[in-house]
């Protein structure tokens, strides 16, 4: 039946309502079909200190788009979730890259924002701050003792994270220099497993991503420096750990609109407030 075809009858009352129903049923299959998105799947790599992140903004792009997928891969180093994202194992990656900025041949890289690196301490811990050179004497051992700081009693334990992955680069950049970490120190392969330590060892130090703390450890401000400028974007607080969203030199429409998200006032509205959002002009 065309849908412009007109219909004339003579009816009686009693047929009006089954007439009508006919013409409604006539508009509905004349109306314009509407298209069901084909359902879509992309999977984001994300190095451990860019988990919480690629948390936020992959459950903000499904709630806007619930025929979209987004699976995270975790992983333990920058290096190894760009390594996904070259052998076509995830379709972007989220990760920390600490200067001079480098990525792998075939893989672009766009600064989405910021966050602290914080040193942190057992909750049982009186300390509160901590100078540059206080910190640089306990991560190399020179300092051993809680009590030379003032913070109690007992032998200070360092932890670290493993040796290349961001936060501490960061950290070896920061406050080190080219010193090196005391041997006692104990390496971690994550932040969680980093964070555990620190909670269950009342004489720990460590470091972590502000995007990791909770109430498990203690940030200490640095120089009284606060790490919650970052996420202000307050200049001035020495460690801060760059994010990038990594892709590949041909990558689908399907990245490049979750790309756009991101760096558009939808994505600077999941992460304003928690992280630092990079400058207009600043990649």
């Amino acid at each position: 039946m065309s849908c412009h075809r007109s219909i004339q009858a003579t009816f009686h009352r009693p047929m009006a309502l089954v007439i009508a129903l006919l013409f409604a049923n006539v508009a509905g299959a004349c109306g314009t079909a509407v298209a069901t998105p084909v359902p879509v799947s992309l999977t984001l790599a994300a190095s451990s200190s860019a988990q919480p992140v690629a948390a936020i903004l992959s459950d903000g792009y499904m709630e806007r788009n619930p025929h979209i997928t987004i699976t995270i891969e975790p992983v333990g180093s920058e290096l190894a979730a760009q390594r996904y994202v070259e052998q076509g194992r995830a379709d972007a990656a989220l990760l920390v890259a600490t200067p001079p900025v480098a990525f792998s041949e075939g893989l672009t890289g766009t600064l989405i924002a910021t966050d602290a690196l914080v040193l942190v301490v057992n909750p049982e811990n009186p300390l509160d701050n901590i100078g540059f050179e206080q910190a640089r004497s306990v991560f190399t051992g020179r300092t051993r003792l809680w009590s030379e700081l003032d913070a109690g009693s007992g032998a200070i334990q360092v932890v670290t994270r493993e040796s290349g992955v961001g936060v501490r680069n960061a950290l070896q950049q920061a406050v080190m220099g080219r010193r090196r970490f005391t041997p006692t120190a104990l390496v971690y392969p994550g932040n969680r497993e980093l964070r555990e330590a620190i909670a269950t060892e009342p004489l720990a130090v460590g470091f972590l991503p502000a995007s990791w703390l909770d109430d498990q450890v203690k940030p200490l401000t640095l120089e009284g420096m606060s790490h919650e400028w970052v996420a202000l974007n307050v200049p001035g607080y020495p460690m801060v750990l760059p994010i990038y969203l990594v892709t590949d030199g041909d990558s689908d429409p399907d990245v490049v609109a979750f790309q756009e998200f991101i760096l558009g006032e939808a994505g600077a509205a999941l992460m304003g407030g928690r992280y630092g959002l990079p400058q207009k002009g600043t990649s």
